[in-house]
């Protein structure tokens, strides 16, 4: 029995099938190009662009399906192939943007956020609305960004206007500036989402605080003017039964929209919104990945982000866009208000990479994430740290081979791990006593070859003579593998 994947870096191919309407085709060399033309526009496709030799790029002109317009063009006169045109995504190299403050990020490191940038950098199609203390909309990496639907419930202001009343610690302006500060602008600091759309609702005030009763207006507002994902960064007491609240989240889940809230600073029990079975529940981790010595826990706990840890340095905290005695800045601060806009903000570069199922996208988070603390869910970790490229790429460990060899090549395998509670186990039988190797990949390029790219993971077990044998197993990025362990699973997989 193999006990679930711990996916520190893993990945799996999430490449589409193909192209809608395109098709790459071989003819006979000796056909003419016009007769092609007028043969291939009566098939319903026009020529895009001839590739090399006789191979051309065709794309669909007419209403009919992919599939009937493909068999059109194989029985095409002197069509030798006809082949889809296919999507290609980068493996998995790290991808560093050059604002000034970017290696003081250390939480986008941690959660693979740089490697996530070679698949997606955000989509200003995607909303995330920030339910909290309102924006400074100019401060110097925030004025860039696409701001919508800005709208206030908090005292103080006009139904109109956002804008933070904050003149030390903007909160509001740190947790956008997570999801989407400016990025690769040569200054500042870098947001998850190079490209995202704000909707800025100020529920709070910075100096008097906010009401249950503006959080819920602040919840339909969002759902009603087209977010996609709402991030809460606040909290109240979890043993209030607020019927008007509980309604609008329920109503927001109804919809489709992704609802994300930090799990509270108490080191007790997790407070509201997230105490909400709709609501992903984030804790918080220091530098070392150690959860947070006042982040909440309990069993609504989905997972866990960088939320710092100030006691021993600021550079322990999370930097982000701030105000500071009255000038526009950063600052560090520590908690899940900072944690849970890191969910927030993967889960949008997750909608643009075409993930846009909410529970699609809460089941990645968890099942791709880090397993840190006990093996499987706890209460204090949840499932585990998220992990960005892990879960824009849909690498569920469950879409690993896991196969187990002896030490003369002999392989029993391999076998598709399936869930089992907060595990992914896969169980293979008719193994020799002694000696084995368990071994695991994903074939994330896809070539049908492990390698540069991939994942895999290899751990040595003993086999009894009688009975069964567990072993954890660990997928990690091939290239960081160890070397005598890269040869071992060249040998057994690349055969």
């Amino acid at each position: 029995m193999l006990t679930r994947p711990v996916a520190r870096r893993p990945q799996a191919a999430t490449v589409d099938a193909s192209v809608p309407g395109e098709w790459i085709v071989q003819l006979n060399g000796d056909y003419p190009v016009q007769a092609v033309n007028t043969t291939w526009a009566a098939a319903g496709v026009q020529i895009v662009e001839h590739l090399a030799d006789n191979f051309y790029l065709v794309a669909a002109t007419g209403g009919a399906s992919d599939a009937e317009t493909e068999d059109r063009l194989a029985r095409l006169p002197n069509v030798v192939s006809v082949e889809p045109n296919r999507p290609v995504h980068p493996v998995a190299v790290a991808y560093n943007p050059n604002d000034t403050y970017f290696a003081r990020q250390w939480g986008l490191t941690m959660v693979s956020v740089p490697q996530a940038w070679n698949v997606t950098r955000g989509s200003r199609n995607v909303v995330v609305a920030v339910l909290d203390t309102g924006l400074l909309p100019n401060h110097p990496d925030i004025q860039g960004i696409s701001i919508v639907n800005g709208r206030n419930f908090a005292s103080g202001q006009s139904a109109t206007n956002y804008t933070d009343d904050a003149t030390n610690l903007s909160h509001g302006t740190m947790v956008t500036g997570i999801i989407g500060a400016m990025t690769n602008n040569g200054s500042g600091m870098a947001g998850i989402n190079w490209s995202v759309s704000i909707m800025p609702v100020r529920v709070m005030s910075s100096r008097s605080g906010g009401t249950v009763a503006a959080v819920g207006q602040g919840i339909r507002w969002a759902v009603d003017n087209g977010a996609h994902i709402i991030n809460m960064s606040l909290a109240w007491d979890a043993s209030y039964n607020d019927t008007f609240v509980n309604q609008q989240i329920e109503y927001a889940a109804s919809r489709g929209v992704v609802l994300v809230a930090g799990a509270g600073n108490d080191s007790g029990r997790i407070t509201m919104p997230a105490a909400h079975p709709d609501v992903i529940a984030v804790g918080a981790v220091d530098r070392n990945k150690r959860v947070a010595w006042y982040s909440n826990y309990g069993p609504q706990l989905d997972v866990v982000a960088p939320g710092g840890d100030t006691r021993s340095g600021q550079a322990g905290g999370i930097l982000s866009t701030d105000i500071v005695s009255g000038r526009l800045g950063y600052s560090y601060q520590q908690g899940t208000s900072f944690a849970s806009p890191h969910v927030a903000g993967i889960a949008a570069l997750m909608y643009s990479a075409g993930i846009t199922d909410a529970q699609e996208i809460r089941e990645l988070l968890r099942h791709t994430a880090e397993d840190l603390g006990t093996p499987g869910f706890d209460n204090y970790y949840g499932y585990g740290l998220v992990n960005a490229y892990a879960a824009v790429t849909r690498s569920d460990p469950v879409r690993a081979q896991v196969s187990v060899a002896a030490e003369d090549g002999r392989v029993t395998g391999p076998a598709l791990p399936q869930r089992m509670g907060g595990q992914t186990i896969a169980r293979i039988e008719g193994v020799a006593p002694g000696a084995q190797a368990v071994f695991a990949w994903i074939d994330t390029v896809p070539d049908g070859v492990l390698g540069e790219g991939d994942f895999a993971g290899l751990a040595a077990v003993n086999v009894p003579a009688e009975g069964t044998v567990a072993a954890d197993l660990v997928l990690a990025l091939w290239e960081t593998l160890p070397s005598n362990d890269r040869a071992r699973l060249d040998a057994l997989v690349n055969r």
